[in-house]
């Protein structure tokens, strides 16, 4: 099995330059890698987790980030209900428990705007409303705007030597105190700029890795730093080098038989038929009981990211009777599995409904989670 500290290193010098300059035997030896790592984690992988995994050094026997060169010290510690900069998806943080700390790797995150109704109502305005935004039409004037987000923690990634206990994660989201019930951190999110805020997750993790979490990046103890690939350490080459690094992980993922993709995230192509097969919580009884519900919405109502009329429905995914149903399978980092098989349960995020409406799994929205969008398609495709 490849080693990220093995005799044949897993990350090149011509993957510093993207994709297409790999040559095909040291993309065959990466992709086993990451396929092992997408294999053996608890949830769908980020292509920015994957990154970490390979550039870190993940063990596969299940002591995690425990024998990487990651300083525990070093991570931005969180706490439930408070302010913190902005954190990407693949961040190392430390959640903040009033006693044992929580080491713990950001896996998935998503908007959670206050307005959001208990059952997933969501008003009008708030779809596709930018960050800041105070009401319909009113974009927001903050130069550096806060969004509250949901964090996903993998409490697990560090191996048993240094993660909390069953008891002791137990007691922590019964408490929600330091976690909600599921083991999400809910935080309100500084952002430096809207530019910022709109940045995709890999864009957001490079500019991080550069910056917040430089000194992570450029350790001399990871199996191949990326000063040594680029030849230096001047912030454009870094820069250049990490945007190609992170490009070939999400290629590599894409190109690979055995995963299947629901934009950056990867899983198994096993997991997820195993998912279909199955009759417990978000087994394919759930799945197909969700397409059900979005099916029957009335595409009618007029829901725009504007708060104009445009035959556009919206159900937020916490809007369906599988967030109470599978509340034990959804604890921790879950909700990423949850959000995926959702996503790719009908044909690739895409199904025709009868009476000419059209449902579709839509990318995480700004402002909130995951939606079903059903809409009418314009008289000619019907």
């Amino acid at each position: 099995m490849a080693d990220p500290y093995g005799e044949q290193a897993l990350l090149t010098s011509a993957m510093a330059e993207g994709y297409d300059a790999v040559p095909a035997v040291e993309r065959e030896r990466l992709l086993r890698y990451l396929e092992a790592v997408v294999a053996v984690r608890r949830a769908p992988v980020h292509a920015a987790v994957a990154f970490n995994a390979v550039y870190f050094g993940y063990d596969l026997a299940g002591e995690g980030y425990g024998c990487s060169p990651l300083r525990l010290d070093d991570f931005p510690a969180v706490t439930l209900g408070e302010s913190v900069p902005a954190l990407p998806v693949g961040a190392m943080v430390c959640v903040a428990t009033g006693s044992d700390p929580l080491y713990a790797e950001v896996v998935y995150k998503e908007g959670a705007h206050p307005e959001i109704g208990a059952l997933g109502d969501v008003p009008a305005w708030v779809s596709g409303a930018p960050a800041g935004a105070e009401g319909p039409g009113g974009a927001g004037t903050e130069t550096s705007p806060r969004r509250r987000e949901l964090l996903v923690p993998d409490p697990h990634a560090f191996g048993p030597g240094l993660s909390l206990s069953p008891a002791q994660l137990h007691r922590l989201r019964t408490h929600q105190r330091w976690i909600n019930e599921d083991g999400h951190v809910v935080v309100d999110a500084c952002y430096p700029s809207q530019e910022a805020v709109r940045r995709d997750d890999l864009s957001a993790y490079a500019d991080y890795l550069l910056t917040t979490a430089r000194a992570q990046l450029l350790s001399p103890f990871v199996p191949v730093s990326l000063a040594e690939l680029v030849g230096g350490t001047h912030d454009e080459a870094l820069r250049t080098g990490l945007i190609g690094l992170l490009d070939v992980v999400r290629r590599s993922l894409a190109s690979s038989e055995m995963l299947r993709m629901w934009g950056p995230y990867a899983m198994t192509r096993a997991a997820l038929a195993a998912c279909w097969r199955d009759t417990g919580p978000l087994g394919g009884a759930d799945m197909r009981s969700l397409v059900a519900a979005v099916e029957h919405a009335s595409p009618s109502t007029p829901v725009g990211p504007d708060g104009t009329s445009n035959r556009f429905s919206r159900r937020h995914f916490r809007g369906t009777r599988l967030t109470a149903g599978a509340r034990t399978a959804t604890q921790h980092h879950h909700r990423t599995e949850r959000v995926c098989r959702t996503a790719t349960t009908s044909a690739r995020g895409h199904r025709c409904l009868r009476g000419a409406c059209r449902s579709r799994a839509s990318e995480p929205w700004p402002q909130h989670s995951t939606h079903w969008n059903s809409r009418r398609p314009p008289p000619s495709t019907t």
